[in-house]
């Protein structure tokens, strides 16, 4: 499969993602600061999840710090929605993580 890239910007959330060989690589998911808490970022990756889930897409992505969100607080976010943790780099500045194919 050759690589597709999806953005998406819609009620205060923006996402993007690159499919390629079956695995869909989360590149952003930003809710602005005034919207955060509310749950948008967490219906934006569960609707991601859902699309990866329906094509049998295993999801990685990088979780940083990049937009002020701390790296723990992302990842805590993130593993609650199944994802474990691949590796870190930069003394746990940038976290790998893995969600694999829904059976």
């Amino acid at each position: 499969m050759m690589a597709a890239t999806i953005s998406r910007l819609e009620a205060g959330v923006s996402s993007d993602y690159i499919v390629n060989d079956g695995i869909m690589s989360i590149a952003l998911i930003y809710v602005p600061a005034e919207h955060r808490r509310g749950g948008l970022g967490t219906r934006e990756l569960k609707r991601l999840i859902s699309i990866a889930d329906e094509r049998g897409w295993q999801i990685e992505l990088m979780a940083d710090g990049v937009f002020g969100v701390p790296v723990q607080s992302l990842v805590a976010w993130y593993m609650r929605h199944g994802f474990i943790v691949m590796g870190s780099y930069g003394s746990g500045a940038r976290v790998r993580m893995i969600r694999y194919r829904a059976a």
